[in-house]
């Protein structure tokens, strides 16, 4: 058998397509278990080899059925089933048809038919006037793309009902029901449709990556990446193995055709970019490694609205208060990264205020001179104002991620703070303040006294912070209008946050 190109059947159509055969009650029950791995097709010879497995022992006159069902159905001359557990096959031909030769009247022929003249070379004559042959078909053509051959394209409209979707990236064809919010996926379940995009996943060294990538002893490969729907995320996980018989011999003496799960999945990975919206078909499970629901496709599908986003806004707001990965248990982004969306964004300023610290300040500099921009740089921080309260107040405001051990010691109320530098004076000022900040005023976090950051003002410009500012507190807490003014009156403008 020279094999031209094999493929996977759907295991629910496939199953279907079997009901229509006379099985017993036990055939029937058994028959659930039968499952194809491939089918690969010799066009020429029309022949198939059905590789299957099955985790019940099948009786022999049901693969007998299944067989003729297959012969009868695809008019083929040979058909092999081979089981990818014990290696056993079982070969069914065509039988001979009867048949009877007869003229164009309907009437039998003589055993003995005088050979007919030769027609002229330069036209084609028929032997009997009653009769028009037509002129020998040509030899069939050789495609070296299954999906360019009409046979192959035959086939799988013959066994998925319509032909291939321009959408589709790979698998089998994704059915067109409402998409599960990713949500309310919370426990297994099979045949799910959810929808949304392919975002890099973030790794427990800080850093992000499209695809994880992990090899098995046994040779298979794992790819997972994330998919995020606005509301919710979760893991899309396929694995890539050898068959049970890869690389064995089949029936006619030439070797299988060999499969490479490292190809595989390179050829996988290369149908995804980040920023694709998808749709994808599959069964959810619990990964028995991470514990964590997991997404395995059987289907994937490109959809519209895949394009990256974009600001859009005539006039481009300037970003005074932003988080790189630097900020602690407060943001992901890589610093380069950051710079680059910004500068796509066309963005002509933008701040960098880390919780407490400015080892960004280098990494963001350096994207900007790489990418040849006229993006402004706000070089700032976002640090911890120490309230103008007693040692012992008990409104200590918590980061997250903090563990708070038990202590006697006092506890030291703080605010978030902006600090922005506008000119030289103010980044040397800035430095100072980071210092100090460290090395005499460090409890859990480093805070800065009202009075150092007076001290230092020159060259800053100071903002009231988010809803952890001192400003919004006060609000929150219930204080007076006066109060509110006086609070407001250190600060050079209000931050305004949706």
């Amino acid at each position: 058998m020279q094999i031209k190109y094999c493929f996977k059947p759907d295991q629910e159509k496939f199953i279907a397509f079997l009901s229509s055969v006379q099985f017993s009650n036990s055939e029937r029950f058994a028959i659930q278990f039968f499952h194809v791995n491939q089918i690969c097709v010799d066009e020429a010879s029309s022949v198939w080899e059905l590789h299957y497995e099955s985790n019940a022992a099948l009786p022999p006159s049901l693969i007998k059925k299944v067989a003729s069902a297959l012969k009868d159905a695809f008019s083929l001359k040979e058909i092999v089933l081979i089981s990818d557990k014990d290696g056993k096959q079982l070969v069914q031909k065509a039988d001979d048809p009867e048949y009877v030769i007869t003229d164009c009247t309907g009437e039998p022929l003589p055993e003995d038919i005088p050979l007919p003249p030769e027609p002229p070379l330069d036209e084609y004559a028929p032997a009997d006037p009653c009769c028009e042959f037509p002129p020998p078909p040509e030899p069939p053509a050789e495609y070296i793309d299954p999906e360019m051959d009409p046979e192959y394209l035959k086939a799988m409209e013959t066994l998925y009902g319509d032909k291939k979707d321009d959408s589709m990236l790979w698998g089998k064809k994704v059915k067109e029901s409402k998409a599960r919010p990713l949500v309310s996926i919370i426990e297994e379940e099979n045949n799910v449709v959810v929808e949304g995009t392919f975002v890099k996943t973030y790794l427990p060294d800080g850093s992000l990556e499209s695809f994880v990538e992990k090899e098995t002893k046994t040779g298979s490969v794992i790819i997972s990446f994330s998919l995020y729907d606005g509301e919710g995320g979760i893991t899309v996980k396929k694995v890539f193995s050898k068959p049970y018989n890869s690389g064995k011999w089949n029936h006619g003496g030439a070797p299988q055709q060999e499969i490479d799960p490292k190809k595989d999945a390179k050829e996988f990975k290369n149908l995804f970019k980040v920023g694709m919206k998808l749709r994808i078909q599959g069964d959810v499970q619990i990964d028995k490694f991470s514990q964590e629901i997991v997404f395995l496709p059987v289907g994937i599908k490109k959809i519209e609205g895949s394009s990256k986003r974009m600001d859009n806004a005539d006039v481009k707001r300037v970003e005074l208060h932003c988080h790189t990965k630097m900020s602690k248990m407060d943001a992901v982004t890589p610093m380069k990264d950051l710079v680059k969306q910004a500068i796509k964004w066309g963005h002509k300023a933008l701040a960098i205020t880390d919780h407490g610290v400015v080892q960004a300040f280098p990494f963001c500099f350096d994207e900007v001179m790489d990418e040849k921009s006229d993006l402004k740089l706000i070089y700032g921080m976002e640090g911890y104002l120490m309230a103008d309260h007693k040692l012992g107040d008990d409104s200590l405001e918590q980061e997250a991620g903090d563990v708070t051990k038990k202590s006697k010691a006092p506890k030291k109320a703080s605010y978030h703070i902006i600090i922005l530098a506008k000119n030289e004076t103010g980044l040397r000022n800035l430095y100072k303040l980071v210092s100090i900040s460290h090395l005499r005023y460090l409890y859990k976090r480093p805070l800065l006294p009202r009075e150092v950051i007076s001290e230092h003002r020159e060259g800053l410009i100071i903002g009231s912070a988010c809803e952890a500012g001192e400003l919004y507190r006060a609000i929150l807490s219930g204080a007076s209008e006066e109060e509110l003014i006086r609070i407001a009156s250190f600060y050079d403008y209000l931050e305004i946050q949706p």
